[in-house]
């Protein structure tokens, strides 16, 4: 079976060094191609049959989303960040990245990554899912309840003829009621939704599913 060929790309020299070693240490992995920017990568990789791309998070003049983005998921890409901000992390994912790990991981959760990422899998680190989950649960808590409307059923059928454009005078007739009466519950129903306009209730509506 032949090497499954990985490129690491850093300006940092302990990271790549390391980098080299932990891939070695893996049966059938190794790195064949070591550049410093993304423009160099980018200039040099299709020379290659790559398997997987590691890439620290900063890099000079660009950094890693560029080569994500160009790759555009041709090869995976694995992240080495330096920082746990979640907005890097986000815009890191949104280009393509298969995996984000922090540069104090080990390397037994790096070498993890690789075999799980290679097999066409995603890995983040278990920090930054942490940080993911506690971002969502903050956005879920942060969406404004559903307004709590109750109308009558008598309302409701007012509502869902107004909603197909009838007016007063035909919903009445529909009904077998007043133009008067039709009027009272439709200025309740605006009351309830809080709104002072057909339009405006027309998309209330819509927005909270009320019907």
């Amino acid at each position: 079976m032949a090497d499954l060929q990985i490129a690491v790309v850093t300006d940092f020299d302990i990271l790549k060094i390391g980098l080299k070693e932990i891939v070695a240490s893996i049966p059938s992995h190794k790195v064949v191609l070591n550049c410093v920017t993304s423009d160099e990568f980018i200039n040099m990789h299709s020379n290659f049959m790559l398997d997987l791309v590691i890439t620290d998070i900063t890099l000079p003049t660009k950094n890693a989303i560029t080569i994500s983005q160009h790759l555009q998921k041709e090869i995976p890409v694995l992240a080495i960040s330096y920082t746990d901000n979640f907005e890097l992390f986000y815009q890191s994912v949104r280009s393509g990245v298969k995996g984000y790990l922090l540069r104090n991981t080990s390397e037994k959760e790096l070498v993890d990554a690789i075999q799980t990422i290679i097999e066409g899998n995603t890995y983040f680190s278990s920090r930054i899912s942490k940080k993911l989950v506690n971002k969502l649960m903050e956005d879920v808590e942060e969406l404004p309840a559903k307004p709590k409307v109750k109308l009558t059923k008598r309302e409701k059928s007012i509502l869902t003829l107004a909603m197909k454009g009838m007016k007063s005078k035909d919903i009445g007739e529909s009904l077998g009621i007043s133009i008067r009466t039709v009027d009272k519950h439709r200025a309740n129903i605006m009351d309830k939704c809080k709104v002072n306009n057909i339009v405006a209730l027309i998309q209330f509506v819509q927005k909270h599913k009320i019907l």
